[in-house]
């Protein structure tokens, strides 16, 4: 009887090695799938040519920039398809496990998600634009660093070349090189 004790507890003891180490891992990929989902917005269909997810991508189309502008990554689970973000698969993602994970069934669903990965947005009818609208003005665009202040670039009149064609002159008199917006340099026509 002391063997078999004994062997049982060994096994116990493999046993509970092996389940701490496979925890280990489950906690570190729940991590990695927890980083990447956040300030997600989530759209989820029965398949790709479903009525609901067309007019639920119609009605993104014309926000995507903004959405991309915010920080935010737009992901699509159709099916039995292979997600998507920002239209690129996601090879490691499982479709069935993000399904349970956000509690949605095989109808349609449109998620968002918050920087710390919490549903801030959940409906099981497409949205409008308008409305869509709405929600991404409410949230804060990532800080972007300040450009770096663009030297003005005027040519005088007095530099004027003979040679030069009149309309190249005209062109590099009139153009100046100034910052303009916080996404870069812009030229400006005077």
């Amino acid at each position: 009887m002391t063997g078999f004790l004994i062997a049982s507890f060994a096994t116990a003891v493999a046993a509970l090695a092996v389940l701490g180490y496979m925890m280990v891992r489950a906690r570190r990929g729940i991590w990695s799938v927890t980083c990447d989902l956040r300030r997600c917005l989530v759209i989820i269909g029965p398949e790709q040519n479903d009525e609901t997810c067309i007019a639920q991508r119609r009605a993104l189309k014309p926000l995507l920039m903004r959405v991309r502008h915010i920080g935010m990554n737009v992901i699509e689970l159709y099916g039995s398809m292979t997600p998507r973000r920002n239209g690129r698969p996601l090879e490691w993602l499982d479709n069935g496990a993000l399904r349970r994970a956000l509690k949605v069934g095989n109808g349609f669903s449109l998620i968002c998600l918050d920087d710390e990965s919490e549903i801030i947005l959940r409906s099981q009818k497409p949205v409008s634009e308008n409305a869509l609208s709405e929600f991404i003005a409410m949230e804060e665009p990532i800080a972007l660093p300040a450009p770096d202040p663009a030297p003005v670039v005027t040519i005088d009149e007095d530099d004027h070349d003979e040679e030069a064609p009149a309309a190249a002159y005209h062109y590099q008199r009139s153009v100046s090189l100034e910052p303009e917006t916080s996404w870069g340099r812009v030229g400006v026509l005077r």
